[in-house]
């Protein structure tokens, strides 16, 4: 219950006013430092308590100051990724991740509607949900593309890879993906080799299974495809006499020695 007590009205007579019951509000509203309470469980409480301990703060500035620099490592994100890939293709990456994080909200929440659906299943590992993703992907790579007409340059056209010059794209894909399963041939995802790995275990072990590079394993594709540092020499060494060759060339040199 409420308690009662006598206010001034506007016409100057005394009126006896119902307070709502709980503790009485002391902070104005929508000011600097306002209020926020919330629950926490008790290990983060403990954790919040002995980190305001060590730093000479209290538990709600220890808290406060731990929700600030959240919101401000979000920012760190994009910055490292500009250092790594360059501005562009940081940019696209992130729009990338965006559009797939929501994307996989929307398919995640159908998933559920559906009792047939096995839940446990991540959408790599789910083919309609990839599929999904994959238009995603497409979607935006196709709507971004250059208006323009696609000419080959004179470098690609003359250069004696140039049939390896045309689908290098393909070809690198490849050879990430070898490196991704077996990086003691590869080493073209280095220095995040590893994370990649931790992230896309299960796919790349049902990628290990499978049949590919024209019906040969990846465990196979050394013979198929060099590495991308060694590529990148021989390209950029167009002299290099009869050791300098890309995959599509070391094939037709195997099926002439057969």
């Amino acid at each position: 219950m409420g308690t009662k007590k006598n206010e001034v009205g506007d016409n100057g007579t005394m009126t006896e006013v119902r307070r709502r019951p709980g503790r009485p509000q002391t902070r104005d509203v929508e000011r600097a430092g306002d209020y926020v309470g919330f629950r926490a469980p008790r290990q983060l409480k403990a954790q919040l308590t002995a980190a305001a301990g060590r730093e000479g703060r209290s538990l709600s500035t220890e808290a406060q100051f731990r929700l600030q620099k959240s919101f401000d490592q979000e920012k760190l994100l994009p910055q490292l990724l500009d250092l790594a890939f360059g501005s562009e293709t940081a940019g696209l990456l992130l729009l990338l991740g965006q559009t797939l994080r929501r994307t996989q909200l929307v398919v995640d929440h159908i998933r559920k509607q559906d009792p047939r659906d096995p839940a446990p299943l991540s959408w790599l590992e789910h083919a309609w949900a990839y599929s999904q993703a994959t238009e995603a992907i497409v979607e935006i790579l196709k709507r971004l593309q250059p208006e323009i007409e696609a000419i080959e340059p004179k470098p690609v056209s003359d250069h004696p890879h140039a049939e390896y010059l045309r689908d290098v794209g393909k070809a690198k894909a490849t050879s990430a993906l070898a490196s991704a399963i077996d990086n003691s041939r590869y080493d073209d995802l280095e220095p995040v080799g590893d994370e990649i790995r931790d992230r896309l275990r299960k796919p790349l072990v049902r990628l290990k299974e499978k049949q590919i590079c024209q019906a040969a394993s990846l465990g196979a594709a050394g013979s198929l495809f060099v590495s991308s540092s060694k590529q990148a020499s021989e390209i950029h060494q167009p002299g290099g006499g009869e050791h300098a060759t890309s995959p599509s060339a070391a094939r037709r040199s195997r099926l002439r020695q057969s």
